[in-house]
């Protein structure tokens, strides 16, 4: 018999083939695993010029403050582990081959990650792939 309990999955074995077990035998398995999206990534829509009243470096500020909540309501919530999805560093190094730009995303990715006590930093991963940024069609005419 399958249970949802608590964000919990339980799985309840009241027999065992053709032997009665006198006990319930409970194993419990974490529910979900949530992706957000990182910080650096948003660091992107801060535009090029300055914004009267709110310049870049208070941007991040608060942006760093507004993931670091987001990555807590999802353990608050739940959430056995928080994936940061980290499309933008492989797209970084298309766009700046010196690799400036992925170290600054690694830098604010870091700071938020910095802030998070050891028993949730296991339990926090960064997902790295191609993303849409790397689809290329080949196609072969003979």
């Amino acid at each position: 018999m399958l249970m949802k309990q608590k964000n919990i999955l339980i799985y309840r074995l009241s027999k065992l083939k053709s032997i009665q077990v006198s006990s319930l035998l409970y194993i419990y398995i974490p529910l979900f695993r949530q992706a957000v999206i990182t910080p650096s990534a948003l660091s992107m829509v801060y535009p090029k010029g300055i914004i009267d009243g709110y310049p870049r470096d208070q941007f991040l500020v608060d942006l760093m403050s507004e993931a670091e909540r987001d990555i807590r309501e999802c353990f608050a919530s739940g959430a056995h582990s928080v994936q940061l999805d980290f499309t933008e560093a492989r797209f970084s190094l298309k766009i700046d081959p010196t690799g400036q730009l992925l170290r600054d995303f690694i830098r604010i990715n870091n700071r938020v990650l910095d802030r998070f006590e050891p028993n949730l930093r296991g339990r926090l991963g960064v997902h790295i792939c191609p993303g849409i940024f790397s689809i290329i069609f080949y196609i072969k005419f003979d």
